[in-house]
């Protein structure tokens, strides 16, 4: 069995804020919380992204890094 992480999700207030004002830090300390639990991948859930998605899905993935 594989766990996969799916708590980085843009539906939560704290992570849409995060996009919003390009704030990294709320989004690697979600996955950081992620991690200690040993996953073997983390869902990165955009929903819908507005009129950006390729720009919010970068910094989300990159930020998303340590």
């Amino acid at each position: 069995m594989k766990l996969i992480a799916d708590n980085l999700r843009i539906t939560q207030p704290d992570i849409q804020n995060a996009l919003k004002n390009r704030d990294p830090v709320p989004i690697q300390d979600m996955v950081k919380k992620c991690e200690n639990n040993h996953p073997w991948a983390i869902d990165v859930n955009t929903g819908p992204l507005g009129r950006s998605p390729k720009r919010d899905m970068r910094f989300l993935s990159k930020r998303s890094r340590r």
